[in-house]
């Protein structure tokens, strides 16, 4: 049996690259030497803490919080809530987001298609991920999906490797630089999750 290959990217061009000034497209990295590269961030910040039960009782409770500079939002979620669910939030604050890498071991296809709504509505930029390796085999659905909307141009790359890491590292339209990490993948379920999110530039990068 053939070796399965670890990564896989795609060169397809983002659907915004002709915006002016929305993206920089850079030079691409082999996902292996990313991945090897370990990188300690010390970030000096004030803890908020939160919980809530749901993504409406979660935007209810974080809506009138803006995201502030040095400053880190600790969220225990009672269920059905997913790493993208705190994007949602971000966007009653920001007018958009310019990109977001994703990394995570699944996503299912209702997170992909509120993806693809974000950047056919011009919410969202540019759009990248990690998935776990054994993602195309278990998720035949959800595969096709990503591989059509690849075709069209509307997500950029996407990568497969041994991973088990969910984050988000957004960039606002503003230029506003946030991480996102949490124990949760992409599928809402009845877990208590835990989140957190930190407003950093170093942390980003």
């Amino acid at each position: 049996m053939a070796r399965r290959k670890k990564e896989e990217i795609d060169d397809t061009p983002s659907l915004f690259d002709a915006e002016e000034d929305l993206m920089t497209i850079k030079p691409q990295v082999s996902v292996r030497n990313k991945l090897r590269l370990a990188k300690l961030v010390e970030v000096e910040e004030t803890a908020m803490c939160r919980r809530a039960y749901g993504v409406t009782e979660l935007l209810k409770l974080m809506r009138l919080q803006k995201p502030e500079n040095g400053k880190s939002y600790h969220i225990l979620t009672g269920g059905n809530i997913d790493l993208l669910s705190h994007v949602w939030w971000l966007f009653y604050h920001y007018a958009g987001m310019k990109s977001i890498f994703m990394s995570c071991w699944s996503i299912n296809l209702n997170d992909i298609m509120m993806v693809e709504r974000m950047i056919r509505e011009g919410k969202l930029g540019k759009f990248e991920m990690i998935l776990g390796e054994s993602f195309r085999k278990m998720f035949k659905v959800e595969s096709k999906k990503i591989e059509e909307l690849q075709e069209e141009g509307i997500f950029g790359n996407v990568y497969m490797s041994s991973i088990h890491s969910k984050f988000c590292a957004i960039e606002t339209v503003e230029g506003e630089k946030i991480v996102i990490e949490s124990s949760a993948n992409c599928n809402a379920n009845r877990r208590v999750e835990q989140s957190i999110i930190t407003v950093s530039e170093e942390l980003h990068d």
